[in-house]
């Protein structure tokens, strides 16, 4: 069972997650005044039925049972975080401006994950837009996957070298345990398994999608990494994974995009005085 302050702590997050819930609900005037009728009242300090109302909706998007002692549960809690925020006050630790910043800070993440939940509600991704999503991402992962070994040096020199010693027979697992510095993948003989073309970086997809099944590159390929010298053991036709797989993933980059959209037209109009751009 979570400790008392850890509980209270945790009040935190759970405000931010219910705060879409709670605003559904506080649609309609009755509801709005529902919310802010007190249900506990510390010290002269009320309590909103509201603050209550959104705690009951974390507990049930977990999964749990709100019964009489889960409501006691919340109640302790809430009360406990207002003698400790009372105390607070008492002390005038509000006035202390690292506590004030910190303040300030979680006032704004309420604030902004209320503005994005209210813009991407009025701004939900089209069937359409979802559709070219997925065929971009169809197009970037291609239709066929392949199964390659590599072996990673610092120089050229060294993978010259190497090549080689390919050339006169050696064996490409061996080489790849006693030479390469790709500690992941050197211990299964320069194994990578199966991958495709865009998750990998460009001069290695290219070098890789030329191969046949058996060979290796002859000459070495060089990336930010260092020097490759790759195998190509199989390549099979790959099958994309269904729309409604990844639906929920498209959703997600798209809305993404409509979030960095949002921000940029804000910005756009906006007046900065920034030193530091």
């Amino acid at each position: 069972m979570p400790t008392l302050r850890t509980r209270i702590l945790m009040i935190t997050a759970a405000g931010l997650m219910g705060l879409a819930a709670c605003q559904a609900n506080a649609a309609s005037p009755s509801n709005a005044s529902s919310m802010d009728k007190p249900a506990i009242i510390v010290d002269g300090t009320p309590i909103s039925q509201g603050m209550v109302d959104m705690l009951i909706q974390e507990h049930k998007a977990q999964g749990q049972k709100i019964t009489p002692n889960v409501i006691k549960s919340i109640h302790d809690d809430l009360i406990a975080r207002q003698l400790l925020v009372n105390a607070a006050l008492k002390a005038n630790l509000d006035e202390n401006p690292a506590v004030a910043n910190q303040i300030n800070m979680s006032r704004q993440n309420v604030l902004i994950h209320a503005y994005l939940q209210d813009y991407l509600s009025k701004h939900p991704p089209t069937n359409a837009q979802l559709q070219n999503e997925y065929a971009q991402m169809k197009a970037a992962i291609g239709d066929k996957k392949y199964n390659v070994s590599h072996i990673l040096v610092p120089t050229k020199a060294e993978a010259d070298s190497i090549i080689k010693s390919l050339e006169h027979g050696a064996n490409f697992a061996k080489l790849a345990k006693e030479k390469s510095k790709d500690a992941g993948s050197a211990k299964s003989g320069g194994e990578l398994n199966w991958i495709v073309p865009s998750s990998v970086v460009p001069p290695f997809a290219q070098a890789m999608v030329k191969l046949k099944k058996g060979q290796f590159t002859h000459q070495p390929v060089h990336t930010q990494y260092g020097w490759h010298i790759i195998k190509l053991n199989n390549v099979e036709k790959l099958q994309p994974p269904p729309f409604d797989k990844v639906k929920q993933q498209l959703t997600q980059r798209l809305e993404q995009q409509e979030i960095e959209q949002a921000v940029s037209n804000l910005k756009n109009k906006a007046h900065i005085q920034d030193p530091a751009s």
